[in-house]
């Protein structure tokens, strides 16, 4: 799961929320606003009951502590629910609740099902008016919501965060010993740029790294924000082909290969930065498509650098 490091305070948090349910049912969501005397321990409902309400807890918890303010937050909501019986009533109108859904940023324990599982006998046995016979609660983070949260972070691109960790020397070690074609290949072109053999593999192993940790950011953006790892690829598959042609350029003696390196690397990363991406997701990406030309592309620069 995914802790969205960008929100400093539930506040944000359920603005998010809001946005993503306005997006996903339109007209159908009505918000219920909390300035006045207090959400009845929900941000809003659908035409077709359900109830949503939001809770974010500030800074990165241990599964434990996380547990019990979520289970917590759901006690007091639900109390709110049951309690607020005739406001809700006039709110609801003819309208039967379903099910009422706690959205958090991550939840990792079990036993918050099960107090879930506890909450709903409690809301049915309390006979409300407004609670249909298979009320059901549940426990849901945005990922919940696949389409919205991409036309959302497709519009706020700052907001979003990649929980890159770096690769561990073992899988550096494994992918020099299984990949061997891949730093012959990469240090062929050091090589050619001069460097000498002590310097081509110090480099190779570096590019190894950038490469393994970018490809770690690849996959977290596929798996979180499709929609935006879609328009990466794209950008980088056209920066690749651009290669080709520099190739022929400096064949012709009008580049040398330090200037094609860094000229298509210039290029991707002004071409993913105007996605909107914060600087170090165009860096750790920047050297993750540098690493992988150099690695992967059989591509023969001639010319060298001075160093």
């Amino acid at each position: 799961m995914v802790y969205h490091e960008w929100f400093q305070n539930g506040e944000e948090w359920q603005e998010y929320v809001i946005e993503l349910l306005f997006l996903k049912y339109g007209e159908s969501f009505q918000e219920i606003p909390d300035t006045d005397q207090g959400d009845y321990g929900l941000e809003g409902y659908t035409n077709d009951g359900k109830c949503y309400q939001c809770y974010a807890v500030k800074g990165y918890l241990d599964n434990k502590t996380l547990y019990e303010k979520q289970r917590n937050k759901m006690t007091i909501d639900l109390k709110k629910f049951i309690d607020n019986k005739e406001g809700l009533s006039r709110i609801f109108s003819n309208l039967k609740i379903s099910s009422w859904i706690l959205v958090v940023p991550r939840w990792e324990s079990k036993k918050l099902l099960e107090h879930a599982g506890k909450k709903t006998i409690e809301v049915l046995e309390a006979n409300l008016p407004y609670v249909s016979n298979d009320f059901k609660i549940h426990i849901v983070t945005d990922n919940a919501f696949p389409k919205e949260k991409g036309i959302f972070f497709s519009s706020n691109p700052d907001k979003i965060v990649l929980n890159v960790s770096d690769p561990k020397d073992s899988d550096i070690k494994e992918l020099v010993e299984q990949k061997p074609e891949l730093i012959n290949n990469c240090m062929g072109k050091l090589n050619r740029l001069k460097f000498n053999d002590d310097e081509s593999w110090e480099y190779c192993v570096n590019f190894v790294f950038d490469y393994l940790k970018g490809q770690n950011a690849l996959e977290e953006l596929l798996s979180q924000y499709p929609g935006i790892y879609e328009k990466v690829s794209h950008i980088k598959k056209q920066r690749e082909s651009y290669l080709s042609f520099d190739k022929m350029m400096a064949r012709l003696g009008k580049k040398s290969g330090a200037q094609i390196i860094s000229d298509t690397l210039e290029g991707y990363q002004s071409d993913i930065s105007k996605i909107g991406f914060s600087s170090n997701i165009i860096e750790i990406l920047g050297h993750e498509a540098l690493s992988d030309w150099l690695l992967r592309c059989p591509l023969d620069f001639p010319g060298g650098v001075d160093h």
